[in-house]
């Protein structure tokens, strides 16, 4: 196990444990900050019990029942400060 994972096991592990102690609920879902993401993530992500991830770059995404991996990198719109999401959508 190199560093780098050793380090966002960790810190996931500790993100995963604190929201279960402050919200009862244990974080299922990833959403990576600014889309950065490294080789593997996924991987360690998965092995923490996480089921899906999110990327910050707007795509079509395609959910197939059965396909877990389909889960993870999924796209998502980022709504800016001061826009409405039913402006968004609309535009």
């Amino acid at each position: 196990m190199s560093a780098y994972t050793a380090r966002l096991s960790e810190d996931l592990l500790k993100l995963q444990l604190r929201a279960e102690e402050m919200m009862g609920v244990t974080p299922n879902t990833f959403t990576y900050p600014f889309g950065a993401k490294s080789d593997g993530t996924d991987t360690i992500l998965k092995e923490l019990g996480f089921r899906a991830s999110l990327m910050t770059e707007a795509k079509r995404n395609v959910i197939t029942r059965g396909d877990e991996e389909c889960l993870f990198s999924l796209g998502r719109i980022i709504r800016p400060h001061g826009r409405s999401l039913e402006e968004i959508l609309t535009s």
